[in-house]
């Protein structure tokens, strides 16, 4: 029997992260790789986009302009705009 398209979707995320860091992630994907950190065996696909787009437009209601978003760890940072991603 053929396995669910999301079957091993964790696994994916974390290898492409491990790989290639975050470069190349979706707004939504980087957001969705923490979540898998923090919700064991569950879906975070839809929750990581819906606090995309609530964040997008918890700053848009205040009228503030996102500049950078910027992803701190021990060994990197990451910086959204640098990767041409906002």
């Amino acid at each position: 029997m053929e396995q669910p398209h999301y079957h091993g979707h964790r696994k994916r995320l974390r290898g492409r992260f491990l790989r290639s860091g975050l470069g190349g992630f979706a707004e939504h994907e980087v957001i969705e790789l923490l979540l898998t950190l923090a919700i064991p065996r569950s879906d975070v696909k839809q929750p990581a986009k819906a606090l995309t787009r609530a964040i997008v437009l918890a700053a848009e209601t205040v009228s503030l302009r996102v500049v950078d978003h910027l992803v701190v760890s021990p060994e990197e940072t990451f910086s959204f705009r640098k990767e041409g991603l906002l």
